[in-house]
């Protein structure tokens, strides 16, 4: 009787002991945040292709973590991947449609890539339309009409050097 309640507590016992270094295994694998915070640390770091492996494994366990496609989205636009950039900030942006700072980091990707001046206003008035008290929006939006400003002065400068130039060449 007795070898048969040891025998039952010793099968109870490692039936126990299986079930926790199951749970254990499966608790040791990362999460998605745990794959997020990892990239955040490694863009940090300045270890880029490790942060956008790192969001993108993120990415693969949990699809509607819109800030792992933003924080790729910035990493691709470091390295000067616009068009990836641009593609990530728009899934973060269907995702969650009422994050301002996807649209500022869009707008920023729009002008740096393409000088995509009209786009990058767009998400300048929706991050502030979001928003109205979010200063760098309005920072941005102020620096994509002097930037556009600038480039017309520029062209109307060449224009008028080519004429002086045949002007004076006659």
């Amino acid at each position: 009787m007795i070898q048969r309640k040891l025998w039952r507590y010793i099968v109870s016992f490692v039936l126990a002991c299986l079930f926790l270094v199951g749970c254990g295994i499966q608790l040791a694998s990362p999460t998605a945040l745990e794959y997020f915070d990892r990239g955040v640390a490694a863009s940090e770091k300045g270890e880029l292709d490790q942060a956008i492996d790192d969001f993108t494994k993120a990415i693969e366990l949990d699809p509607k973590l819109a800030f792992a496609y933003n924080n790729r989205g910035n990493v691709y636009r470091k390295k000067g991947n616009y068009d990836q950039a641009i593609s990530d900030y728009t899934k973060a942006i269907e995702i969650a449609p009422a994050e301002t700072q996807i649209y500022i980091n869009r707008a920023y990707a729009y002008y740096e890539d393409k000088g995509a001046f009209d786009l990058a206003l767009t998400d300048f008035d929706k991050a502030i339309e979001l928003n109205p008290n979010l200063a760098s929006a309005y920072k941005g939006r102020g620096l994509e009409t002097i930037s556009k400003l600038i480039l017309a002065s520029i062209f109307r400068l060449k224009i008028a050097i080519l004429y002086m130039n045949s002007w004076v060449l006659r």
